[in-house]
């Protein structure tokens, strides 16, 4: 049975927030339900709908301080916004971001590869590549496949993290540069370890 009514819902949702997926489609079309529901339950996006998944601002606030990743449940439009894919790759900055909470770390590791859900035009985008490359070296392997051949970005990648080799171009992964940059990268790992 699908809820319909606003305050059972509610009640509902304090418990068990991942049963948004029950609601009505009234209740996950209403757009002040979902921005009160994005606070405690982001991935409500991923059953609003349609029309709030192309709602920029439904989106800017599910990608406020959360899974960048959830940009694959936007609209093909808006992971094509400049606006909204950087929001997704870089997150919000913590407010304690002094405390060494490594949770976070893994959060920005992540929102990097938001980058594979934004448009090949933005995964085209070298200004929004560096970003997602410089949170995670292996968010290259989301990059066109012209910025995958850019020796200035695959050379930070692969000194960041030497996997990022991997996924570069062909052309690349054969250069001699690219593959000592890489074995540095593979034996600092190994130093720290």
């Amino acid at each position: 049975m699908l809820l319909n009514d606003r305050k059972c819902a509610k009640r509902l949702l304090d418990f068990h927030p991942t049963d948004f997926e029950f609601l009505s489609e009234k209740l996950k079309a209403d757009k002040s339900f979902v921005l009160e529901t994005i606070p405690k339950y982001s991935n409500c996006i991923k059953y609003a709908s349609e029309e709030l998944r192309n709602d920029k601002q439904v989106i800017l606030r599910v990608l406020v301080g959360k899974n960048g990743l959830l940009l694959e449940f936007a609209s093909e439009a808006l992971r094509n916004d400049r606006e909204i894919v950087l929001r997704a790759i870089e997150g919000e900055k913590i407010a304690n971001s002094h405390l060494r909470i490594p949770s976070c770390h893994d959060m920005h590791m992540n929102n990097a590869l938001a980058l594979q859900f934004a448009s090949p035009q933005l995964r085209n985008d070298r200004e929004i590549v560096s970003k997602a490359i410089i949170r995670n070296a292996l968010a290259i392997q989301f990059a066109s496949e012209e910025l995958r051949n850019d020796r200035t970005l695959v050379s930070y990648a692969v000194q960041r993290n030497a996997s990022a080799l991997d996924f570069v171009s062909e052309e690349l992964r054969k250069d001699e540069k690219i593959i000592e940059l890489a074995a540095k990268a593979r034996f600092a790992d190994l130093d720290m370890d």
